[in-house]
């Protein structure tokens, strides 16, 4: 049984995500409307699938003044028929024939692809990626930050999987203070997100 990312995949304007993409803008809208707004920042921030969509954001709204984004998802959905892995949903494009994926797939997804809308980002961005993610590989990270037309910064992590590197904390709150004027109040770096499987090195 297919899960939520292939409902509606073959036509971009019954795709699920197409939901998704206008809710995140509606989110701003709340966010903006709020008194305790101080009308300056709003910073998209995720992980994984987060993270693509934090990038997403910034790519369809001008009010996102800065990204962070661990290990970002949603690009390269069409790697596979160029032998490049995608950066999921795994094999959305070859999972029903990988012998003759459909052509409506391969255009809906694509439209919806994180790398589809990083040229559109103008804001600063911070990504991170494992060396050994096998989640959402590197490669597929990499694509989209190759398309971003940003300032821009990527922490890549030898030893990491689908997660942070271990310098991402002070690199964030870095990036913050120097960007939007805010970090951890209390000067600590925060405890790692744990998007997955902790890698053992041994």
């Amino acid at each position: 049984m297919m899960g939520y990312p292939y409902i509606g995949s073959d036509d971009r304007m019954t795709y699920y995500y197409r939901q998704v993409f206008t809710g995140i803008v509606r989110g701003i809208d709340y966010i903006t409307s709020r008194p305790d707004w101080n009308h300056k920042a709003i910073i998209s921030s995720g992980g994984s699938q987060g993270g693509g969509l934090a990038l997403i954001a910034a790519a369809l709204d001008p009010r996102i003044t800065a990204v962070v984004s661990i290990a970002p998802a949603l690009g390269e959905h069409t790697g596979p028929l160029h032998g490049r892995p995608d950066a999921a949903p795994s094999n959305l494009i070859m999972v029903r024939d990988k012998e003759t994926p459909d052509p409506k797939i391969i255009a809906a997804t694509a439209y919806y692809d994180t790398v589809n809308l990083a040229r559109f980002v103008k804001v600063p961005v911070l990504m991170s990626s494992g060396l050994i993610d096998t989640a959402y590989p590197p490669t597929a990270v990499l694509s989209i930050y190759n398309t971003l037309p940003c300032p821009k910064q990527l922490d890549l992590a030898p030893l990491t999987g689908h997660n942070q590197g271990p310098r991402f904390n002070d690199l964030r709150s870095r990036f913050l203070m120097e960007h939007v004027g805010i970090a951890d109040p209390t000067g600590k770096a925060t405890a790692p997100t744990n998007l997955g499987a902790p890698i053992v090195k041994k």
